[in-house]
């Protein structure tokens, strides 16, 4: 019997466009995990409802009962909660992946370019294009109410937001961690194999992250499994 042959996968980026230079990493090798946590913070500062009310009165009862029964204090929610994405990936120069540009590889197998892309997102970036063009407008327009943008935060600001890119996954975030593990060399000394490690958390002001929402909703209402309710109540 034979196997089909193996169908290439996707591959996935790391990339920033509105910075100088534009910062596209295509994956050599894909990450084999991503790690997609978020950390909820609760207060327990919460005191049980004192609302007139059938229902508010039959929650305050629970909420009384549940306290002296555990021991514990209720909780609420506070809004700081923040999503960490993480993954780990290969770079190797000795190999030219289908699809890779020559230029990318030569018969050194460096990787010295590879790894000047990825420290970029964690270096503040050399020129910030939102704010350049924003300074631009303000400088000529006499309507601007602060004037043009200062130069100390268009020029070497901070690093440029990490937008990942993987399959149906989207992530605009900054990079909080950054570990680069190079592991074999040429006969220069130079790094032809690498480990990379990169935390990154998302940010909610990122049209991303807006679409990601909608997304998340509309498969949660399609995919939620309407036909279990009787199973859960009963």
């Amino acid at each position: 019997m034979s196997l089909p042959a193996l169908e290439q996968p996707k591959r996935g980026y790391l990339a920033q466009l509105l910075t100088i230079p534009p910062l596209i990493y295509p994956f050599q090798y894909n990450p084999a995990q991503i790690s997609d946590s978020r950390r909820l913070n609760w207060s327990t500062d919460r005191t049980p409802n004192k609302e007139k009310g059938y229902f508010r009165g039959l929650t305050r009862q629970l909420e009384l009962k549940g306290q002296r029964f555990s021991g514990s204090t209720l909780k609420s929610f506070k809004a700081d909660a923040e999503r960490t994405v993480s993954f780990r990936f290969v770079i190797d120069g000795r190999e030219l992946r289908p699809g890779e540009p020559a230029r990318r590889r030569d018969g050194s197998g460096s990787i010295l370019g590879d790894l000047a892309v990825i420290r970029s997102f964690a270096y503040p970036q050399m020129v910030d294009v939102l704010k350049l063009a924003s300074g631009v407008v303000d400088a000529f327009s006499a309507a601007a109410p602060t004037g043009p943008e200062p130069q100390d935060e268009i020029f070497f600001h901070e690093p440029p937001p990490l937008l990942l890119v993987f399959g149906s996954t989207t992530v605009d975030g900054v990079v909080s961690e950054l570990r680069i593990n190079e592991t074999q060399f040429n006969a220069d000394l130079d790094p032809v194999r690498a480990e990379v490690e990169i935390s990154m958390t998302e940010r909610v002001d990122s049209l991303s992250f807006m679409i990601d929402t909608a997304r998340r909703i509309g498969l949660a209402f399609y995919d939620t499994a309407y036909e279990d309710i009787g199973n859960v109540l009963f």
